[in-house]
């Protein structure tokens, strides 16, 4: 049995912003990401996998945006060699929006300046694997899928992103924990 257009339907309301987000986070355009995005949807509504078969639906769609986002990319620069566009090429942009309504809008303006500062010294590949875990409350499995990395390797990895942040200003790193976690345990 295929799926139906309100399955699908639904499926793209609950994930087009995030995927949107992540789109955008990744450096394209506004255009090309929505395109990439419908592009992702018109696919899984043509194929006949059904989608009760994918273990993950969320993971299963960052996966196949970014992967779309590189073909597409591939295919906009003309004369780039195809070999050069690769995940690890991907800039990845990542600040943090603070909406706590205790805090008043000076100190929270300078609170989203020190952890943007503390997040600068990551790398792109390092604010993505950042922005899935804590904004997106991907699994360590999920991204490790996503970044086309082994498991361990992505422990590894989270593990040495967390001591560098730690290790550049500590008290920003407390507070965007505070932060971050208050995100994982709303999804």
């Amino acid at each position: 049995m295929e799926h139906s257009e309100k399955d699908i339907d639904t499926l793209y309301k609950d994930n087009v912003d995030a995927l949107y987000l992540y789109a955008r986070n990744l450096g394209y355009d506004k255009q090309l990401a929505i395109d990439a995005i419908h592009d992702v949807f018109c696919k899984i509504f043509a194929s006949n996998k059904q989608l009760r078969d994918i273990s993950n639906i969320k993971s299963y769609l960052f996966k196949a945006l970014r992967n779309r986002l590189l073909d597409m990319s591939k295919s906009h620069h003309e004369f780039v060699d195809i070999d050069t566009v690769t995940a690890n090429d991907m800039h990845f942009a990542l600040e943090v929006t603070i909406e706590d309504k205790l805090i008043n809008a000076e100190e929270q303006t300078k609170l989203e300046k020190r952890i943007n500062r503390m997040l600068s010294i990551l790398t792109d590949r390092e604010r993505e694997l950042i922005y899935l875990r804590f904004m997106q409350g991907c699994e360590y499995e999920e991204i490790a899928e996503n970044l086309q990395i082994t498991l361990p390797a992505c422990y590894n990895f989270m593990s040495k992103v967390m001591n560098k942040l730690r290790k550049q200003d500590p008290a920003a790193f407390a507070l965007f924990m505070i932060f971050m976690n208050q995100n994982i345990n709303k999804g």
